[in-house]
């Protein structure tokens, strides 16, 4: 399977016109592949960047997939409404559009993706350069606030208080804070603390992004075409990567399944097994069925949760027996048993 997926939101990806998108997707398309979207906007503009992923799809002839999908920016927020009945009048349509999602209200990324984009025009070090310089800071402050810029602005979208960072390597001072209360503590302009942050990490600093709401995140997880997906980056031990990463599974289960009743059981599992491998053109994965893969998960629908947090993203799941993976059990009662039964996984389309 091949899968176009630009990084709408940054540099260079941002850049990149619709045209040279739908080309690369008629090539994805004679190999039966799928577009898999970053879209241009979550935000201000997420129905014009739903709507172009669509269309990409529809003239080159691909599926779509629309990642991670939500609606950012409490000025955005209900917006899941009309993003949604898009999706629905595409595969009213013929245009086979789906989407996943993560279940948190805070999006994770670098904390450079504060600063607009033509501060990133050629690359990290041109970005540090023009931090580094404080006569620049003025036009870049400016820049941000400007409620009426195209960019995707996590500043406007979250407030400083909203922009929380876990991992700062050079900074640890301020890991486990948002910019607003590591200035504060600094005595500092919220400004002046979230430059010298990217200046002293060398751009190298994450953020975890409050940027969504509870009503949203439940609609789009509760639409037939939705699917549960991490979104996730993978992380060496102790490093600080957004929860997601280890408990959005767990956390469907307990929390939208078990007390906020948004999915019935069957549902969610659906969305997190034979509805994925269905869209990636895995057909021996996702369901039990003799002649498939073993892959099970055993865990117990009274008890199973999630425990990570911002804070400690290792956080240990609760409520989960047996892991196993291609027959093998890769996990019991929550201890890895050192077994590596997985293989490379190929579509079949």
């Amino acid at each position: 399977m091949l899968s176009a997926c630009p990084q709408g939101l940054y540099p260079p990806g941002v850049y990149t016109p619709k045209d040279e998108l739908v080309e690369l997707c008629k090539v994805v398309a004679e190999y039966g592949g799928v577009y898999a979207s970053h879209i241009r906007n979550e935000s201000h503009d997420v129905l014009n960047a739903v709507s172009e992923a669509i269309d990409i799809g529809r003239q080159a002839g691909t599926p779509v997939i629309i990642s991670h999908h939500k609606v950012a920016g409490k000025k955005n927020w209900g917006k899941s409404v009309e993003t949604l009945e898009l999706i629905d009048r595409a595969n009213r349509e013929g245009i086979e559009v789906s989407l996943d999602q993560y279940p948190y209200k805070a999006g994770s990324s670098l904390l450079s993706a504060t600063i607009p984009p033509q501060y990133h025009v050629g690359g990290v070090q041109k970005l540090i350069e023009n931090l580094k310089d404080r006569e620049n800071w003025e036009s870049i402050k400016k820049d941000i606030m400007d409620d009426s810029s195209k960019w995707e602005n996590f500043v406007l979208h979250c407030g400083m208080d909203g922009i929380l960072v876990p991992s700062a390597k050079q900074t640890p001072e301020v890991e486990g804070k948002s910019i607003k209360e590591y200035a504060d503590k600094k005595g500092i302009d919220p400004f002046e603390a979230l430059f010298t942050v990217l200046v002293e990490n060398e751009g190298a600093a994450l953020a975890a992004y409050f940027m969504a709401d509870d009503e949203d995140i439940e609609r789009i997880m509760g639409h037939p075409y939705t699917m549960i997906a991490t979104d996730g980056i993978l992380a060496g031990p102790g490093v600080k990567a957004h929860p997601r990463c280890t408990g959005t599974f767990p956390r469907v289960l307990g929390r939208y399944v078990r007390e906020k009743k948004v999915l019935r059981l069957e549902e969610a599992i659906r969305k997190m097994t034979s509805l994925p491998a269905l869209k990636l053109g895995l057909k021996n994965k996702g369901l039990i069925k003799e002649g498939l893969d073993a892959d099970l998960v055993i865990f117990d629908p009274n008890t199973i949760i999630d425990r990570a947090d911002y804070m400690n993203p290792d956080g240990t799941n609760l409520g989960i027996k047996y892991v196993i993976v291609n027959g093998r059990v890769a996990l019991k009662d929550n201890q890895n048993t050192g077994t590596a039964a997985g293989n490379v996984v190929r579509a079949d389309r």
